[in-house]
C-alpha cells in the first residue's frame, strides 16, 4: 500500500531567528568580549575590554565554536600595530575584526561566498574598523595579491589542505 504524501508551505520567519536566543555575550579571555549586536554590552565590562560585536547572519563565524575560539586566542600572540592580516574561508569576518580590534594595522577577507564577504564587511562597520577591512569575494589563489603577516583560515580541513600549496605565496 501507497501512503498519500502531502505538504504545505510554512512562514519561516518564526524559527530562522530562533537560534539567537541562545547567542549571549561570552568572553573567550579575561579582557576579550563577544557579543551579538542585538545584545547590550553587559555590565561587568570595563572600558579596556576589547569588545566584538557579531552578526554572523548566514556566514559561519559567532566565536562558540572550538576552532574559532583557538583562533581568536592565538591571534594575540601574533597581531602586533603594524601587522597586516589576511582571512582566508572569513565568514562573518570575526577573525578579521579581532585581529583589527587587536591592533593589526590592515585585514583582507576572501570568501566564496558573497553573502559572507557582505556579512564580514558589515561586522567590520559595525566595529568601527571598516576602513582598514577590505572583503574579497572569490577564490583566494585567484583574488588575493600582496603578503600579508598573519594569515588565518578556520575552514575545514580539506579546504585548508588544498590552500597550502598557495598560502606561502602570502
Amino acid at each position: 500500500t501507497f501512503s498519500e504524501l502531502t505538504y504545505q508551505v510554512e512562514d519561516d520567519s518564526a524559527w530562522k531567528d530562533k537560534w539567537k536566543e541562545n547567542f549571549k555575550p561570552f568572553r573567550i579571555a579575561d579582557d576579550v568580549l563577544i557579543k551579538p549586536t542585538w545584545e547590550p554590552v553587559p555590565e561587568d565590562c570595563s572600558e579596556s575590554d576589547i569588545v566584538l560585536s557579531i552578526d554572523p547572519g548566514s556566514a559561519f563565524g559567532t566565536g562558540t565554536h572550538e576552532t574559532t575560539k583557538l583562533c581568536l586566542l592565538s591571534l594575540r600572540n601574533y597581531i602586533h600595530d603594524d601587522t597586516r592580516l589576511m582571512d582566508a574561508g572569513c565568514g562573518s569576518g570575526i577573525l578579521s575584526v579581532a585581529g583589527l580590534l587587536l591592533g593589526a594595522s590592515s585585514a583582507v577577507g576572501v570568501d566564496i561566498d558573497a553573502l559572507a564577504v557582505k556579512t564580514a564587511v558589515a561586522n567590520a562597520e559595525i566595529n568601527h574598523v571598516g576602513d582598514k577591512f577590505t572583503g574579497i569575494c572569490g577564490n583566494l589563489a585567484d583574488k588575493v595579491t600582496g603578503t600579508f603577516d598573519v594569515v588565518v583560515a578556520n575552514i575545514v580541513a580539506d579546504v585548508v589542505i588544498l590552500l597550502t600549496k598557495d598560502a606561502p605565496r602570502f
